[in-house]
């Protein structure tokens, strides 16, 4: 079929057609609705003019906020992913269009994307608050999830493997004699957090080394926070510290290492300190931070491929995808 004989059996014009298949305004609810369910039905697919495949179905990219404080500060995380969910879906033929969700408006939000012309949904749900999760399962349509595991849920979802990431970075301090490793840990707690605190406490475990509770600070998640917070546990009376740190994220290391440096301490000569996420300002620290590299567009991509074949065979399996993170070694960490 073509756009004509779609537009005459939606009894509208071929340029109504038009700007539906390309997301453009000036079409009530109702008849972008109608064209696009006769689209489905007759398995059009349109092509551009360089003969690249074009409109195969649409898909939406949610992306959740509770917070905001690790959505809207990590940019660079975001921006990566994003580009790899565009590319995902250009690739495979997919229109994609983009909204964002909050704590306050998700009912509201999942209602509507059951009724918009869309085939399948990229949740992003680093922030999710799994006390929403009834109104998730709500949603009729078939959703991957990026950047949260849903341990314990039937949703299929694409995320860093942080427990193996936080292993590889003990590892790594292991390798250059540190023996008393503490954790610079978010004090606001996400999926992601919670997981690479697990891989943190029996990375400990499993070497045998010790897990010595005044080691652990607690730092809030922005930059601002963090070094507040830690510029106060260093001023408490008796105040121990480790010979090296691992972070829970890259902002929040740089937040530490300010408050160390204000405080005189010299990194990595007197703690090494090693990060997660690799975010570009990471090379630009004085010293550069030593952290471990997520493949933020693959794991957009993968997302797509992943919606794709569900939206073809709905009834398949639930796949958890996890990325192994990798280890870039900078100047922020040192022999003890």
């Amino acid at each position: 079929m073509n756009i004509k004989q779609i537009a005459q059996i939606a009894k509208v014009s071929p340029a109504t057609v038009s700007l539906v298949l390309n997301d453009r305004p000036g079409v009530s609810q109702q008849t972008r609705q109608k064209v696009w369910q006769i689209i489905k039905e007759s398995g059009y697919v349109a092509r551009r003019q360089n003969g690249e495949m074009g409109v195969k179905g649409n898909i939406c990219f949610v992306r959740y906020k509770k917070e905001g404080m690790v959505v809207e500060r990590n940019g660079d995380f975001i921006t990566r992913v994003i580009d790899g969910v565009e590319f995902g879906a250009r690739k495979l033929g997919y229109h994609l269009t983009m909204t964002n969700v909050t704590n306050e408006n998700f009912a509201d939000a999942a209602n509507k994307l059951n009724h918009e012309p869309i085939d399948g949904i990229v949740f992003l749900g680093t922030e999710f608050d799994f006390d929403q999760l009834p109104i998730l399962n709500k949603i009729r349509l078939p959703i991957v999830v990026l950047d949260n595991q849903f341990t314990h849920c039937e949703y299929d979802a694409v995320v860093m493997d942080n427990v193996d990431g936080v292993f590889n970075a003990i590892e790594h301090l292991m390798g250059l004699g540190h023996k008393r490793i503490g954790h610079l840990k978010s004090s606001l707690q996400i999926s992601n957090f919670a997981q690479r605190n697990f891989g943190f406490v029996h990375a400990l475990e499993h070497y045998n080394m010790e897990d010595n509770p005044a080691y652990t600070f607690l730092l809030g998640p922005t930059l601002e926070n963090a070094f507040e917070d830690m510029k106060r546990h260093l001023e408490e009376p008796g105040c121990q510290l480790p010979t090296a740190f691992f972070a829970d994220n890259d902002v929040i290391a740089l937040g530490a290492i300010k408050a160390l440096k204000l405080k005189g301490l010299r990194i990595p000569q007197d703690i090494s300190v090693v990060g997660f996420d690799d975010l570009p300002f990471g090379t630009m620290m004085e010293p550069p931070l030593t952290t471990m590299r997520i493949l933020k567009k693959r794991m957009g991509q993968l997302a797509v491929e992943r919606l794709a074949a569900k939206i073809d065979v709905p009834a398949g399996e639930i796949l958890k995808i996890l990325i192994e993170p990798k280890l870039v070694v900078r100047e922020s960490t040192a022999r003890v």
